[in-house]
């Protein structure tokens, strides 16, 4: 019998997903390409945003269209809120029940991974789950309660990935720095994923300012095997949006943190996400973000415009934005965003880069890809297969988001 996955959304709906195609294939079913015919179409869906929303659903459309007989199963975060109100789907399974609901469908239990498929970086979920029910985001409403893995599971599965040839693995969760298994921390973790032989980098996912200890900035400076990239969740820097928003940080407190960051590791890629339009986010506010962000040290943005969620505190709020201007905004922070992009990756030219192959080319330059420690996604020409392989790479030129080298040796 054929199947079909397909993922939305974050890196712990990549990683269930993962799990659910070795779940198949240890139940003798046959996976297949998500476009061509399948008996069976099991779509992990994302609602964190309306846009996220409606992508759900034309998946579920489209594999409707494909396979009229097919017997489509969503699951993720969409089933908790649509409740059986999409007729193109046949079986709803919320985060709650995933786990044994697809224990009994494939009659097979599995809690860990083995390898990522079309993967050369592995994602291994350490920590899921919200407690803390900000006022503008549905995750809490979506997935259970916060929930640490036990370490030595999340140790098992990384010395697995590392055999099967997995030289880079990405942390990831809701609230990685919150993890917190029998007393100890994500600290704690990390050092002991650093014993793993053969286990090249660590990454980490994404981490809530507060979340960033004085503990952990020490030990990604000092440790050989942690990369220098801090992806933060900042959402704004204007105190009076981030109080009602839930947010519990002050800016100038995370302000010294990063600067302490770049102090401490000069090289650090420091990412962040943004939310424009928040309801009460006037002019004032907008550019109190804009100005914080043009100040320190970030290296690149992840921008977002805010929409409303039910069930959400913030989906009352008065004083909304219309959507033009969450859209001029916006494009005022990418630009933004790319500037500093730029700034950053001008200092590594004609300069030598490790980076850690892709699997997958550029779709559009056809080049070979590869990922710096420090976040960096280079370009290069070379025609060999690459794959899987640290390459030592001499960064040549700079054209916008694109960073471009060529192989100097194996790294």
């Amino acid at each position: 019998m054929k199947i079909a996955f397909k993922t939305l959304g974050c890196k712990l709906n990549q990683y269930d997903t993962q799990l659910l195609r070795e779940m198949a294939e240890g139940a003798s079913y046959e996976i297949t390409d998500f476009n061509s015919s399948a008996d069976i179409y099991v779509i992990n869906t994302c609602s964190v945003t309306m846009n996220a929303v409606q992508q759900s659903r034309n998946i579920v459309r489209r594999a409707r269209r494909m396979s009229k007989d097919a017997k489509i199963i969503i699951t993720g975060c969409y089933p908790e809120e649509i409740r059986g109100r999409l007729p193109e789907a046949d079986i709803y399974v919320t985060n709650s029940k995933k786990t044994s609901y697809f224990e009994n469908f494939f009659s097979l239990r599995k809690n860990s991974i083995s390898k990522f498929d079309e993967h050369t970086r592995a994602f291994v979920k350490i920590q899921t789950g919200c407690n803390s029910f900000c006022s503008y985001c549905i995750v809490p409403y979506l997935r259970d309660k916060e929930y640490s893995r036990p370490m030595e599971d999340i140790l098992n599965e990384i010395t697995a990935l590392v055999k099967n040839g997995f030289k880079e693995i990405t942390l990831t969760g809701v609230h990685i720095g919150r993890y917190i298994y029998r007393g100890k921390n994500l600290v704690k973790l990390l050092i002991e994923i650093e014993n793993i032989k053969g286990l090249e980098r660590i990454r980490l996912g994404s981490l809530n300012p507060d979340e960033i200890c004085d503990e952990l900035i020490n030990l990604v400076s000092t440790s050989p095997k942690i990369c220098h990239h801090f992806h933060i969740s900042l959402q704004s820097a204007d105190e009076k949006i981030l109080q009602a928003m839930g947010r519990n940080y002050n800016p100038s407190d995370i302000a010294c943190k990063l600067i302490g960051i770049k102090k401490i590791i000069d090289d650090c890629g420091i990412g962040a996400d943004i939310i424009t339009g928040f309801p009460g986010e006037q002019e004032l506010e907008f550019q109190n973000t804009y100005s914080y962000i043009k100040d320190l040290p970030f290296t690149y943005l992840h921008v977002f415009r805010y929409s409303p969620r039910k069930r959400t505190l913030a989906a009352i709020f008065p004083d909304t934005i219309n959507e033009l201007e969450k859209k001029r905004r916006s494009a005022l922070l990418r630009e933004l965003g790319l500037k500093k992009s730029i700034e950053f990756r001008k200092r590594y030219i004609n300069k030598d880069l490790r980076v850690l192959m892709e699997t997958k080319r550029d779709r559009l330059t056809k080049m070979m890809v590869g990922f710096s420690g420090n976040y960096i996604r280079v370009l290069i020409p070379e025609t060999e297969n690459g794959k899987n392989k640290f390459m030592n790479v001499l960064i040549e030129r700079i054209t916008g988001y694109d960073t471009y080298g060529r192989i100097l040796t194996n790294g």
